[in-house]
């Protein structure tokens, strides 16, 4: 099936084209709303810079409550951070591969991609690594999606030379989910997302009360202990210098955590991300809705969230603790807190994102099924499919949990550079 949509594809010229009617197929119920589609690949930083305006509309629009990472402010961040000036070394092996389609004046889809040199191999990838999360598209409401994205796909694969689409961390919500499963996609990964839902609860309170009186009697007492130290107090930031700042702090408190731990980050042990995340927390009149929460004791932070408000949801990037305080679960004390801000702002849902562990299975109330697809199309990209995304990265993984934690951490940036997607 893959096979067959690739040599349809690969007939269509090269270049923006008009998609008629016809190419939905004969008798497509959809064909008229879809009826002169003008379909692009946008490869250009002047181009992508030029589409914000259009592309913030569609985000206001379509974009799903919990995924902030489809935002034009999000990309244009990742972009200055990420994709690497052109004229350097190092600009053909990341370069920008959006797929977009008019109808009109107007932007009805939105596929942020980039396209990917990786040992030997060109892979169409989520615009978004190392920082990103969830990946989608953007498509207009008013539209019937999977024609549009079945129009879309024929019309990437086509043009984009690749020998394997990666497409990680897709929610089971996600737009181009029933596409992955029409075409045969390889499913290389799955994991859960667990989350917070309090629709079913009138306030805090009530909410609260699901957790037995012992955890938190538990929590009570450990935050009595941990104000034995010095007065506790929080912020929560927005924008600005504070933000900014905070940010960076927390990427250290997080680096310390994992090396703590003997764990293996490749984001973490690329310096580009915490200048990424400074400049996020900070606006830089571009807003991803990211908002910082911190608990400070004596005026130390000793446990911090950087998340992302979108829509009515708040989805948890990174939540870490200062691990002198390891004692007084500090963590727990800041997701009590952050639960209580999150009723006074009108959230109705707080998502872990993934991985599944157990302390956020401790807190949440269900899972969402989060899959990483691949499509090769090519001997070179079936075969890094099946041998290392299908197979051997996982094994590696397990391989690198098994050592023994002073090894990891001696290892931690080394392994993180040689073992890709980890």
């Amino acid at each position: 099936m893959i096979a067959a949509s690739i040599d349809r594809a690969r007939r269509l010229s090269s270049g923006p084209a008009v998609v008629s009617a016809a190419r939905l197929g004969p008798g497509s119920a959809h064909a008229s709303t879809l009826d002169n589609l003008r379909l692009e690949i946008i490869s250009g930083r002047d181009s992508f810079d030029a589409l914000g305006p259009d592309w913030s509309r569609l985000y206001d629009r379509a974009g799903p409550a919990g995924q902030p990472f489809q935002s034009f402010a999000w990309s244009w961040h990742w972009a200055n951070h990420f994709l690497e000036p052109a004229g350097t070394l190092r600009a053909s092996r990341t370069t920008l591969h959006i797929l977009v389609a008019w109808r009109g004046e107007d932007l009805v889809l939105v596929w942020p991609l980039v396209r990917v040199r990786n040992r030997g191999i060109v892979e169409l990838r989520f615009l978004g690594d190392p920082v990103g999360e969830y990946g989608d598209a953007l498509v207009d409401p008013g539209l019937p999606a999977l024609p549009l994205l079945r129009t879309a796909w024929s019309f990437l694969i086509a043009r984009s030379k690749a020998d394997v689409v990666v497409l990680g961390n897709v929610r089971e919500d996600a737009a181009i989910g029933p596409l992955m499963a029409e075409n045969g996609a390889v499913t290389t990964r799955v994991e859960g997302a667990p989350y917070m839902d309090f629709t079913g609860a009138k306030d805090y309170e009530a909410y609260m009360s699901r957790f037995s009186g012992r955890s938190r009697s538990t929590r009570r007492r450990k935050r009595a202990k941990l104000a034995e130290a010095g007065p506790l107090t929080h912020r929560t930031l927005n924008s600005g210098s504070e933000a900014r700042q905070a940010a960076r702090e927390i990427l250290e408190l997080k680096r310390k955590w994992q090396l703590d731990k003997g764990i293996v980050s490749r984001s973490l042990c690329d310096p580009r991300t915490a200048n990424f995340f400074a400049d996020v927390a900070d606006g830089l009149g571009h807003d991803t809705g990211c908002r910082i929460m911190t608990l400070d004791c004596a005026g130390k932070m000793v446990a911090a969230e950087l998340t992302f408000v979108a829509k009515d949801r708040l989805v948890n990037h990174v939540l870490v603790y200062d691990v002198d305080h390891d004692r007084h679960s500090p963590g727990a004390l800041l997701t009590d807190d952050s639960i209580q801000a999150c009723f006074a702002g009108g959230i109705v849902r707080y998502d872990f994102m993934g991985p599944a562990n157990g302390y956020k299975l401790d807190w949440s109330d269900a899972i969402t099924t989060v899959t990483d697809y691949a499509v090769p199309m090519s001997l070179k990209g079936r075969f890094w499919v099946h041998a290392y995304l299908s197979y051997g990265r996982e094994r590696l993984k397990r391989l690198v949990a098994a050592l023994p934690a002073s090894v990891r951490r001696g290892l931690a940036s080394s392994l993180a550079v040689v073992l890709p997607g980890m």
